[in-house]
């Protein structure tokens, strides 16, 4: 690795790869297919940037938006890294002079969407190039299992056959196992190959708070939580409202959606990003691949239709491992309005619709449904029930979302109730339906006060069963 290492040095200034980091790419440079399921701020760039230096070629980076395009090749020629990118907003001769560039060898990046990918003039140009590594990122769009479904990404799958030697890696920041497993498949990799890390933010506080007051709420939020904030909205007209309303109460917001024009999100983009503007009101346009660490609070107005996009949005906080909060506002009938919307997206679909339209109908009442159990539960760390949706299980609670600081009913403190719980879960994995006596032999705690624990989990966490006088525990992911 000692290569890769100076690389790193001598371009981005670390003088080490985090763990996952270097086994990506070690597994790259071997010439795997590669998955790399890395959290939101987990360096995935530098998974494929700094192997790409050392290889004869030119890396394909096949990205979903302009901005982000933008982003990366800006960034990269900061270091001394020539790197470029083709899109929409391109003219032909501009695309035409940037791909036979990458021919000749000038770039070492070329950063494109997959709507490109069936593009003439790019197709003619690739079979001159010389193609290193082609990188996949966002990769969970090409997954009909997944939540931001884009079948030009299904596109990538032709692009391989056509430099079938070169090995591609995927990169994405929510994946569940069977979207991780779909996204393999549709790539065409020759070996299942997924690299992954935890999930766990510790720094990163998941909170649900209830109101029937949003607005009220959310300047409490921003007057308790000092520091730059991202405040996600459902659509356009309410970023521009709930802009306003901020300006209106002396906090620095600004709008963003993707009506605006390139010009006017460049320009809001940068005074966010230099501190001018504290508050980004914004759709889901904002946000991917923007590199500003030092967020502090990520509040959702409106709760997504996925948990993937709420996860991937609110681990836009604190990605320079500083303490950071994602706070969901749910009105009281805010379930409702979720069911609401998804009923009127399926009585939309109509009963002709195909049979595909009808799995992925399926896979949206799914998502929704899971949506609405997170902001309704009140028994599971908030980090913990998101980790087990993502695959991870057995993870620890994290001790700073809503339910974790929560003092219990009956006096306990939050870490003896979690050790008791953690305990029980431990052996009732670990063994068939135990006798609620035996249990508390086991347990180094007071009889009385591991019974009472079990009542209460009993009362409120639907895992726990008892079932002729044995406890047991039933797994609903």
């Amino acid at each position: 690795m000692n290569l890769y290492l100076d690389i790193l040095k001598q371009y981005w200034g670390f003088t080490a790869f985090r763990p996952l980091q270097a086994a990506i790419i070690r597994s790259v440079c071997d010439g795997k297919d590669t998955l790399g399921l890395m959290p939101t701020g987990g360096g995935k760039s530098i998974t494929f940037q700094v192997p790409a230096m050392t290889m004869e070629g030119v890396c394909l980076v096949v990205t979903p938006l302009i901005a982000l395009m933008r982003d990366q090749v800006e960034r990269l020629r900061q270091i001394g890294i020539p790197a470029t990118a083709v899109h929409s907003e391109m003219s032909r001769e501009e695309i035409a002079r940037e791909l036979n560039r990458c021919i000749s060898r000038k770039y070492k990046f070329l950063y494109l969407s997959p709507e490109r990918l069936e593009n003439t003039l790019f197709l003619e140009r690739l079979q001159a190039m010389s193609v290193c590594l082609l990188v996949v990122d966002e990769s969970h769009c090409i997954s009909q299992w997944g939540y931001d479904f884009r079948p030009a990404y299904l596109r990538i799958a032709d692009l391989r056959r056509r430099i079938p030697d070169v090995p591609v890696l995927a990169l994405t920041a929510t994946a569940t196992p069977d979207v991780a497993d779909d996204i393999q498949d549709r790539l065409l990799f020759r070996k299942k190959n997924v690299l992954q890390t935890s999930f766990f933010r510790p720094n990163l506080a998941y909170i649900v708070y209830q109101t029937e007051n949003k607005r009220g709420a959310l300047i409490r939020w921003l007057n308790r939580v000092p520091g730059t904030a991202i405040i996600y909205t459902r659509n356009r007209e309410q970023t521009q409202e709930t802009a306003l309303f901020l300006q209106h109460h002396h906090i620095a917001a600004e709008s963003f959606h993707a009506g605006l024009t390139r010009e006017e999100k460049t320009a809001r983009q940068a005074r966010w990003k230099q501190g001018t503007c504290r508050v980004m009101v914004a759709t889901n346009a904002f946000g991917m691949g923007i590199d500003k660490a030092d967020v502090r609070l990520v509040v959702h107005l409106d709760m997504p239709h996925s948990l993937e996009e709420y996860f991937q949005e609110a681990g836009r906080a604190g990605r320079d491992g500083e303490k950071a909060s994602a706070v969901a506002l749910c009105a009281p009938n805010e379930c409702l309005q979720l069911q609401k919307q998804f009923q009127q997206a399926h009585e939309t679909l109509g009963k002709d619709a195909s049979t595909a339209e009808k799995a992925h109908d399926k896979r949206v009442q799914q998502r929704i449904q899971k949506v609405i159990e997170y902001i309704s539960c009140h028994h599971i760390c908030r980090s913990r029930f998101l980790l087990d949706y993502f695959g991870e299980k057995g993870t620890s609670t994290c001790g700073c979302c809503d339910i974790c600081r929560a003092k219990q009913p009956f006096g306990l403190s939050h870490q003896t109730f979690n050790q008791i719980r953690t305990q029980l879960e431990k052996e009732l994995t670990a063994s068939s339906p135990t006798a609620i006596r035996e249990l508390t032999l086991r347990l180094p705690y007071p009889a009385e006060i591991s019974i009472t624990v079990i009542r209460f989990l009993l009362d409120n966490d639907e895992r726990f069963r008892l079932q002729d006088g044995k406890l047991q525990l039933k797994n609903l992911f």
